[in-house]
Parts: structure tokens; C-alpha cells; sequence
């Protein structure tokens, strides 16, 4: 049996947040609705161009449906961010 492989983030679906409280609130809101995310930090943290935290979904999670249930949820995705 192979050793199972770490999980990497797929900068296809991660979804940069405003602040650390929205990327918290965020992972609760979609945990709610069955959907796993993990939070990490932003890349786009290094060039100051977001808080530093984005949730990181596993590629072919329904991204359109991600973003309602956040834009529903008034969770403000930071400036580049979402589809």
C-alpha cells in the first residue's frame, strides 16, 4: 500500500478572505452545508495584496455553489477573489 500522499492546495479552489474572523466564519458556514475546507495562509499575503488567509477546497468542490453560500452569508472574498 502506497503511503498516502499530503493534501496541497489547488490555487483553483482556494478562496482568499478579507480577514482571519471571515475565513473562520467562512470554513464554519461551508461545514454547515457539508462542504470540507481547510484554512491557509494567502501567497498574495507576501506581496500585500490580501489578510493572509484564503480557504483551500478540494479540487471539484462546486465552486459556484461555494460562492453563493458565501455571498448569502454576506463573507466578504477579498479583492481578486471568487468566480
Amino acid at each position: 500500500m502506497q503511503p498516502r500522499q499530503p493534501w496541497r492546495p489547488d490555487p483553483s479552489y482556494t478562496v482568499p478572505l478579507t480577514s482571519i474572523t471571515y475565513a473562520i466564519m467562512a470554513q464554519n458556514t461551508l461545514r454547515a452545508h457539508g462542504v470540507r475546507s481547510n484554512i491557509i495562509r494567502d501567497e498574495r499575503y507576501y506581496t500585500g495584496k490580501s489578510c493572509g488567509y484564503a480557504l483551500s477546497l478540494r479540487p471539484g468542490t462546486n465552486m459556484g455553489r461555494v460562492m453563493e453560500i458565501l455571498r448569502e452569508r454576506g463573507i466578504k472574498i477579498a479583492e481578486g477573489g471568487g468566480l
